[in-house]
């Protein structure tokens, strides 16, 4: 009532997550990332790396600004997840994807802005599994059946929520040999929210305590050990008889 401040708070911070929960989501993207590095390299026959470098919480207009280009979009229905997420793949790396699948090499000098009919579906070659991998790490929360809605190379068309919706923004950055580009992925919060409690602890903090025993147990019964057993010693010098 004296003019003082207690406690600032920013109505606008988009800070729906605690730390804990958004570690809990970080843990998960980071097996995703893994598991694309395998998807990837197996398509293009390419020793590729794919890791996951960011997983935050932002508005849906700064997260648009932010969208590098020129770059892929695709609008994805995740079911259960009521509202869609999207998805974007570097058009200098799915462009080299895409003459990869074909047979090219993979080095390319030129990309075009937009893709034809025939290179979108291409790409979904690299894009499905990619989507289907992002889902399998994601299984033990929640089970995802996706498809694609829509596709566009134009970042204009992408206004598919409010600006001020909170999302949450996975990064990913993939590269082998020539190839370098990003993968990016955004969920609305809205969509995570019923979800959040999951993500809070990993699988093992769930469990009540001993709910291991028997799985442990099993593992170890039958791994050689090798025991040695000291009865006793004594110090003996070399003259005594």
């Amino acid at each position: 009532l004296d003019g003082r401040v207690i406690s600032p708070v920013d109505l606008l911070k988009p800070n729906r997550l605690g730390r804990e929960q958004l570690r809990g989501l970080e843990r998960y993207f980071e097996s995703a990332g893994k598991l694309l590095s395998a998807t990837i390299g197996d398509k293009l026959r390419l020793d590729t790396r794919c890791d996951c470098v960011a997983v935050e919480q932002m508005r849906f207009g700064t997260w648009l600004e932010q969208l590098p280009g020129p770059v892929a979009i695709y609008v994805v229905q995740m079911e259960p997840f009521k509202q869609p997420v999207l998805f974007t793949a570097s058009t200098s790396l799915l462009y080299g994807a895409v003459d990869r699948i074909l047979g090219g090499s993979g080095k390319v000098t030129k990309v075009p802005k937009d893709f034809t009919q025939a290179e979108h579906t291409v790409a979904e070659a690299l894009v499905g599994p990619c989507l289907d991998r992002i889902s399998e790490a994601l299984a033990e929360v929640v089970k995802l059946k996706w498809s694609f809605v829509n596709r566009f190379c134009n970042p204009s068309m992408a206004q598919i929520l409010p600006s001020q919706d909170v999302v949450l923004s996975i990064y990913f950055q993939a590269a082998g040999d020539f190839l370098l580009g990003d993968l990016r992925l955004v969920i609305p919060f809205a969509s995570l929210e019923p979800l959040l409690e999951k993500f809070g602890r990993d699988a093992v903090a769930r469990l009540e305590p001993g709910a291991m025993k028997a799985t442990l147990a099993g593992n170890v019964r039958d791994m050689p050990i090798d025991i040695a057993v000291a009865l006793g010693g004594a110090n003996i010098r070399l003259r005594q008889p």
